[in-house]
């Protein structure tokens, strides 16, 4: 299983820089040693998304930006933005099946 490993959003947003992504770091792990705790997943109806073929130029902050542009607040349409400008993939979690359809 590969895990990708990012800073606290505390941490980054205090940061807000362009290049508030550059800590993302890829970790191999086997799945036995994987598990969810209790509380830390999506809430109920929330929907994860993979949003694909993001121009390598984006950040994680450009990317939020252009969604808050779209009129999707953070916390309350989406939450844990990240940018993978390695495989140009977005993943969130949106706060519903109608706020993901939006966002799609």
């Amino acid at each position: 299983l590969e895990v990708l490993c990012f800073p606290e959003a505390a941490g980054a947003a205090a940061a807000g820089g362009e290049d508030d992504d550059k800590d993302l770091r890829r970790v191999s792990v086997g799945v036995e040693r994987v598990s969810v705790l209790p509380g830390t997943g999506p809430a109920d109806g929330a929907v994860r998304l993979r949003l694909r073929n993001i121009p390598a130029e984006c950040t994680t902050t450009l990317l939020r930006e252009e969604l808050e542009d779209e009129g999707f607040e953070e916390g309350s349409s989406f939450s844990h933005l990240l940018f993978d400008r390695e495989h140009r993939f977005g993943y969130l979690t949106a706060s519903s099946d109608r706020a993901a359809l939006q966002i799609v």
